[in-house]
């Protein structure tokens, strides 16, 4: 029951930040991209949004990495030396000149506001938070589901791993006998610790 609660809390905060996000998104009218040094695209958007600009976001990517045996995530810049601002109302050109900023993408007769395909991708930005998640980790002894309808009824666990592959070797109980198959990473879900 512990289980299901924790589910469902979680799916209710997610759906409020949705809201929350949506909401925001529908008052954001004017959306721009910025050129920037790069390395620089984070200060870049802490200083926009300090200086008054309603929302700045240097996207980035979890990234996992293993370091010493263990998986830790890490953040890099999704787009390095872009940065996407995002306003209620028409934005000079001047307020966004801050330092690190190179110069303005888009068309000048539009004011350098982003159009079409380039503000659908920049909505997505703004939905995730400016925050791109990265792929599940799975661990050597976890207990795993597989999405697939062939394995649906199956439970297994992880016995190898292969990093570079992005596969898993998974023990199956299939006609009371033990079974080895190597299945993508990225159709497992996993349940928990064996």
């Amino acid at each position: 029951m512990l289980s299901l609660n924790i589910k469902y809390d979680f799916l209710v905060e997610l759906l409020r930040r949705m809201i929350r996000l949506m909401a925001e998104l529908t008052q954001m009218n004017y959306c721009y991209c910025l050129f920037c040094e790069t390395k620089k695209c984070q200060q870049v958007a802490n200083a926009l949004e300090k200086a008054g600009i309603h929302r700045a976001l240097s996207p980035k990517i979890i990234k996992r990495q293993r370091r010493q045996g263990k998986n830790i995530d890490i953040l890099f810049d999704l787009l390095p030396g872009y940065v996407f601002v995002y306003s209620s109302e028409p934005v000079d050109l001047s307020a966004m000149m801050v330092e690190g900023v190179i110069r303005a993408l888009g068309c000048p007769e539009c004011g350098f506001c982003l159009q079409g395909y380039d503000r659908l991708f920049a909505n997505k930005i703004f939905e995730t938070d400016g925050l791109i998640k990265a792929i599940r980790i799975i661990q050597i002894g976890d207990v795993i589901h597989i999405d697939d309808p062939l394995f649906a009824e199956c439970n297994g666990v992880v016995r190898h791993i292969d990093y570079r592959k992005k596969r898993a070797k998974i023990e199956l109980q299939l006609f009371n006998a033990n079974c080895f198959c190597w299945v993508a990473c990225d159709v497992i879900n996993t349940n928990g610790k064996k």
